[in-house]
């Protein structure tokens, strides 16, 4: 088996208090590195929605009764998960919530945004905050708020 390099380590202590298992931070990082492709559907989503909302089945059948309603449901869901990671990200430190949103969206490591973005804090410093922001969407999405 082939183990996924990162520059961290996916689970915590269970001690932190930004533990959660790392299973679901898995799954939390990939919806975070699904952030751009969010925003380019929201985007699209105007023009996509008959399209894709339309198409006939074989049965002559359409796969929505309502392509406007489910365009706004989706828009709504879209527009949901981008504003969850940008306002994890500012909780969980206002002051390098840039540099946390280009860590968690582009699978960027420290080392790499200290080199280009000149981070202004220490290694353990800004993974801490970054394990703060898987911990926040985990919380908001086990409350219903993400």
């Amino acid at each position: 088996m082939t183990k996924v390099g990162t520059p961290f380590r996916p689970e915590l202590s269970k001690k932190n208090p930004y533990y959660i298992p790392s299973h679901r931070f898995y799954e939390l990082k990939h919806r975070c590195l699904l952030y751009y492709q969010y925003k380019k559907w929201l985007k699209d989503l105007d023009l996509l929605y008959k399209h894709w909302f339309m198409v006939i089945r074989k049965d002559g059948s359409t796969w929505s009764k309502d392509p406007t309603g489910d365009a706004a449901v989706m828009r709504g869901r879209l527009t949901s998960r981008i504003e969850a990671v940008e306002k994890a990200c500012e909780e969980a430190d206002p002051s390098i919530a840039k540099y946390l949103l280009i860590g968690i969206t582009e699978g960027a490591s420290y080392e790499v945004i200290r080199v280009r973005y000149d981070i202004p804090c220490s290694r353990d410093y800004y993974y801490a905050r970054y394990h703060k922001v898987f911990w926040l969407l985990h919380m908001w999405d086990l409350k219903g708020i993400a």
